[in-house]
């Protein structure tokens, strides 16, 4: 790394202008993406494609950090990556996680469908919370773009290739899964 970029990071004794021009010259050479869910399937599936380049740093929240560890064992030596373990609820952690990213992945879910399903609708409040709580410290915080991560059939433009039997089935066995992710 550059020795620009590694002073630029204290901002210890500079103007708040000077440090909001750091902080983007620094975004633009290696850009910073927050996951939430990086212990699931996609999130991991994120996990390594993001850290194909060596440009690239990731805020990864999970609910277990021993979870994502096991999943992903040379990650704990990867210095490109900051773990984010905590609960849903704790909205200075995700806010944390999220500050000076340039792009949110909600690769929140659950394993299974069940009656209730609600973790990728807490996972958007929380994400929301969590943007409104920098913007109060900072009213003149970057905020980064938000990607929902979704299924295919709650997508109609991606379903309509689809099979109808196929669209049918999956909307049965997975209706609550997809019932939460039409309310995030």
């Amino acid at each position: 790394m550059c020795t620009f970029l590694s002073h630029a990071r204290s901002f210890k004794g500079i103007s708040r202008a000077d440090r909001v021009f750091h902080q983007a010259i620094d975004q633009a050479i290696m850009p910073t993406y927050a996951i939430l869910g990086a212990t699931g399937t996609t999130g991991q599936c994120l996990l390594d494609l993001l850290l194909q380049s060596p440009n690239n740093r990731v805020h990864a929240y999970v609910r277990s950090r021993a979870r994502l560890e096991k999943l992903s064992p040379k990650l704990a030596a990867h210095g490109d990556v900051t773990i984010f373990p905590g609960a849903l609820t704790d909205i200075p952690l995700i806010a944390d996680c999220i500050a000076n990213t340039s792009a949110i992945f909600l690769a929140l879910g659950a394993k299974g469908s069940q009656p209730g399903m609600r973790i990728v609708q807490d996972g958007a409040h929380a994400v929301v919370a969590a943007l409104c709580h920098i913007r109060a410290q900072d009213p003149n915080a970057n905020l980064p773009k938000i990607i929902l991560l979704s299924a295919a059939g709650v997508n109609p433009i991606m379903s309509r290739q689809m099979p109808v039997i196929v669209r049918k089935l999956l909307h049965t066995g997975l209706s609550y899964v997809y019932e939460d992710l039409e309310r995030a």
